[in-house]
Parts: C-alpha cells; sequence; structure tokens
C-alpha cells in the first residue's frame, strides 16, 4: 500500500474505530482501550481486526502466521509516525519494517530460549501432574501457573519436560529464566522483550511501568510461554512467606498485571514459596493456578530400583520417611548402595540422625528463612511426638500469642511445604522434624556449656513434652531430654559428667529470684536434665 491510499483509508475512518486506532498507537493494552471507549475487550480486538482488513495486513506470508496488530503499528510507524508512541516506533521499525517479513525476526520462526533450564534426563511418574499442568496452560489459557513445594521435590524437572511437550505440540516460543542469583526485574524484562522482538538490543522506556506495558502488549500479540525458576531467590527470609526483598518489589507488580490484564501467554512460575499476590489474584477469580507438588507415590520405587537396592519389603518404609522427595530419594540411595551394600533394612536399624544427615541441606536452606515466630513453631512440632492442635500449640508459648498470629505464621509453614496437617492438627514430616530436633539438641547443648550467655532456647520451650499436651505414655516421654545428655560430651565440649552438672547446677543458681516470665521453661528443663544424670 503506498502513501496516497494508506492517506486515504486513514480519512474514512469512522469515529469509533479511529479512536481504537489512536489508543492503539499510544501503547495501550485491549483492557485499557475497553475502558476509555466504554466497550468490552472481545469488541476491541474485533476493532483491531477491522483495521488490519482495511489496512490490507496479510494474516499470514508464505504459510506463516503474521501478526497482524504489529504490522499494522509498523505500517503507521511508517507513514504516520507521529501518532505511534515513542515506546514502539524503533522497537517496531527495527523488527518488522527493516527486516523481511519471513526472517528469523518472526517470532513464529524462532527456536525456544531455554537460557538456564536444566537437562531432564529422567522423570519418575508425574503423569497426572503434566495433564493438569498442560490443561490449565493450553486449554484453560491460565494466565499464571504458579509451580510451588519444597526443595528437592522436582518441581523444576517437572516444568522442563512440560515447557518441551507444550513446545513439541503447539510451537509455542518458550523463554526460561531463573531468579536465582537475583536479577533486577529490568534485566528479565529486557531478555524477554528481546527474545520476543528478535532485537538484539531492544530500544525500552527507563519506566518500569511502561517496560511491564511493553512485554504485555508483546503477550496479548503472541501465544507464548514465559518461564520464571527460583522465584524464592527475590523473596525476604526471617518474615512470613511471600515477601519481597526491598528492591525486588517490582516482581509483585509484574504478577499482578500480568494476573490481572488481558492476553494469551502464560507465565509459568517455580518457587519454595509462594508469593502473596497468588492467592490474592486467585481470589479475584482470574485464571491463575497453583499446584502444590507433593511427593511421588509408588512411583518412587523406580528410583531405588535403578539403585538395585534390596529388602524391597522395606522400600514403602523408606519412601514414606522421605515423603517420597525425589531428591531427597536419590541421595539416600546412594548412602544406601555405598554404605550398607544396598540393603535398606540395615539403613532403617540407624538413627534417624544418621538418616537426615545427606539430606541436611534441603531442609536447612527453608528454615534458615523462617521467622522467629515460625522458627518457634517449629521446634513446638518437633518436640510434641503427636500431631497437636491449635489450641494446644497456643498453650505452649510463654507470652500469649494471638489466634491470628499464630495462623498466619502456620499458613506460611504451609506455603513453605514444611507442614503436615492432620484433622485439624498439626505436625511436621519424619525427616523434617528429626532435622529441627538435631537443630534444638546443638542450640541447647551450646547454651549450656555458655551459662553466662543470654538462655534462648532453654527457656522457651520444654524439652520434656508437657503432661497436658502428651497423649503417650510417660516413658516414651524423655527422648529429648536423653538426646541432649548424650550430645553434650561432643556438641557441648564437656570433659565429663561433673562438668556437665556443674554448669546445669550454675544455671540453677543464676535464675534463682527471677520472674516466671524470665525463667519460662529453664528451670524445668535443667531439673529435668539433672534427673537424667543422677
Amino acid at each position: 500500500m503506498d502513501i496516497n491510499e494508506f492517506t486515504i483509508r486513514l480519512q474514512e475512518l469512522t469515529p469509533k474505530p479511529k479512536q481504537v486506532l489512536e489508543l492503539l498507537l499510544k501503547g495501550k493494552t485491549d483492557d485499557r482501550i475497553a475502558q476509555e471507549i466504554g466497550a468490552s475487550p472481545g469488541t476491541v480486538r474485533k476493532h483491531i481486526q477491522n483495521l488490519c482488513d482495511r489496512f490490507e495486513i496479510d494474516s499470514e506470508v508464505a504459510g506463516l502466521k503474521k501478526n497482524r496488530r504489529e504490522d499494522l503499528i509498523a505500517l503507521f510507524a511508517r507513514y504516520k509516525p507521529e501518532l505511534v508512541s515513542d515506546r514502539f516506533s524503533e522497537l517496531i521499525l527495527t523488527t518488522k519494517i527493516a527486516a523481511p517479513a519471513t526472517s528469523s525476526n518472526d517470532i513464529s520462526d524462532r527456536h525456544p530460549d531455554w537460557g538456564d533450564a536444566p537437562e531432564v534426563l529422567d522423570l519418575y511418574g508425574r503423569e497426572q501432574e503434566l495433564e493438569t499442568l498442560e490443561k490449565w496452560i493450553v486449554q484453560d489459557k491460565s494466565r499464571i501457573v504458579a509451580l510451588l513445594g519444597m526443595g528437592g521435590i522436582g518441581k523444576t524437572s517437572l516444568a522442563v519436560k512440560l515447557a518441551q511437550q507444550i513446545h513439541k505440540q503447539f510451537q509455542f516460543l518458550v523463554i526460561w529464566r531463573t531468579l536465582r542469583n537475583a536479577p533486577p526485574l529490568n534485566n528479565i524484562l529486557t531478555d524477554f522483550i528481546k527474545a520476543l522482538s528478535g532485537n538484539q538490543k531492544p530500544h525500552l522506556p527507563e519506566d518500569i511501568n511502561q517496560q511491564i506495558s511493553l512485554l504485555i502488549e508483546y503477550l496479548q500479540n503472541h501465544r507464548c510461554l514465559l518461564v520464571i525458576d527460583n522465584w524464592e531467590g527475590i523473596l525476604s527470609s526471617n518474615e512470613f512467606v511471600g515477601h519481597y526483598e526491598p528492591n525486588y518489589k517490582d516482581y509483585g507488580k509484574l504478577l499482578r498485571r500480568l494476573g490481572e490484564e488481558s492476553h494469551q501467554s502464560c507465565l509459568l512460575l517455580i518457587s519454595r514459596e509462594n508469593p502473596r499476590e497468588i492467592p490474592y489474584l486467585e481470589a479475584k477469580s482470574l485464571p491463575i493456578r497453583t499446584l502444590q507438588l507433593e511427593g511421588l507415590g509408588e512411583s518412587a520405587r523406580q528410583i531405588l530400583q535403578d539403585q538395585e537396592l534390596s529388602g524391597q519389603d522395606q522400600w514403602r518404609i523408606l519412601i514414606n520417611l522421605y515423603r517420597g522427595n525425589p531428591l531427597a530419594l536419590k541421595i539416600i540411595a546412594k548412602t544406601i548402595e555405598e554404605l550398607f551394600n544396598g540393603n535398606v533394612a540395615e539403613f532403617l536399624d540407624q538413627s534417624l540422625t544418621l538418616v537426615v544427615r545427606d539430606i541436611a541441606f534441603l531442609i536447612e536452606d527453608q528454615v534458615n528463612r523462617l521467622s522467629q515466630r515460625e522458627k518457634e513453631i517449629l521446634y513446638w512440632l518437633a518436640i510434641e511426638e503427636n500431631p497437636i492442635s491449635l489450641k494446644q500449640l497456643r498453650d505452649c508459648f510463654l507470652l500469649p500469642v494471638s489466634p491470628l498470629e499464630l495462623l498466619d505464621a502456620l499458613e506460611s509453614l504451609n506455603w513453605r511445604s514444611l507442614l503436615e496437617k492432620q484433622q485439624a492438627k498439626y505436625t511436621l514430616q519424619p525427616a523434617v522434624k528429626q532435622y529441627v530436633t538435631n537443630e534444638i539438641t546443638k542450640v541447647v547443648c551450646r547454651e549450656i556449656s555458655h551459662p553466662d550467655e543470654k538462655l534462648n532456647l532453654l527457656r522457651t520451650h520444654a524439652l520434656k513434652k508437657l503432661p497436658e499436651l502428651s497423649e503417650v505414655k510417660e516413658n516414651t516421654n524423655n527422648s529429648l531430654i536423653a538426646e541432649v545428655k548424650n550430645k553434650l560430651y561432643t556438641a557441648g565440649n564437656f570433659r565429663d559428667q561433673t562438668s556437665i552438672i556443674a554448669n546445669l547446677k550454675k544455671i540453677q543458681s543464676m535464675l534463682a529470684g527471677k520472674p516466671q516470665p524470665e525463667i519460662g521453661y529453664a528451670d524445668t528443663n535443667v531439673e529435668n536434665l539433672l534427673k537424667e544424670f543422677a
């Protein structure tokens, strides 16, 4: 179309299509245009389709599907540049006009950008999860899908398999990035827009909101799968789950806009922790989905079989102990193979301390991110062998804790995949419980070995379960006390029993005469430990 024909067709536009066109060229999204003209987004898209027809924008060239919307903007960038937003003009001109329509700049002709996606050699089970995720993304056209779960549970492997499956079947463009090293949002947006535009150095506005708008514009025009792994890398520690580090709050803005604004693409978010925007967006009945990835069931047996472990009648116990965590099972299977000649039964005869030794790093990463209140709850759940109710948990604390704060903390622990719920009562997975018990023992031994320093855990938590909370026999009530006693020689660096007793009595004398809130459980803990040495 030459300039004369273009000018005639522009002048013949009626007011409503002309208004839609002007707003489109200013960089407005379909939802924003709909609000301004008082119509639905579907009506806006129909107007844009008619405009493309009017200006003879082809839907395909040489059998390749074209993005008509971008070609329409490119046409105006050539003949009527004063109408085109600065946000689009340079980008559109370099990617659509300067390049032939069938070049590699056409998004349908580009290869997936896998970025830091790992190679996945095997994926055990997960057929149901794959089917669910594919349905959400392909059929339901969810804008955001959050794939959540504790470390080692297989989130990234599942996501890689899913992305490969979708790419093969539907030829969507896949762009994969990780937040492991906490890159600024600007870096991620630049990568996405560069991949989507085919431009090595896209011209981007400085304002982060405009950058997000530009990304959404592409996602409205192209059916893409964006994957962001390790979302927890930008979330803060020592707070309830889902809060951002100070310099990364714009990521939350990106989530809200991707969830609330209309587009035809999907962001697959992979994280150990749930960002706070996801429950908010789900509550608004938007096309947002969350899959909390649990451990493997019977499929976990294949991991043990691949390692050629013996004692198959004990495999179910081993799988349950680690709640079907595939990475934990692979690590433990290697230990069993090397130290126990592949005999699962011999391994299970060992103490739970050995059982969690090799996978401690998986749990430690998440426990270290907890708020103080979450840690306190974790300690109590480790001390109590049986699941306990919310009321029982509240009664454990020295100072009153509001039910709302307690529920917030429990919800936060649940979103971190550290909690198990059994009929309105709470407990921990066996491996997590033993890890936390080991940590309690280390801290208590350290406090006893340095009696002149401030008491913490020895004061705030009862090492012997409280009789009114206990639902087990008295003779099973001293396991943690006994464990502390046994570890004092090594973890507390004591020479002999006499020196241990001396330190315990010193703590007793220091507590004498102090108010009860300051003493807490320390006097009872010391008394119970002295009985162990009697």
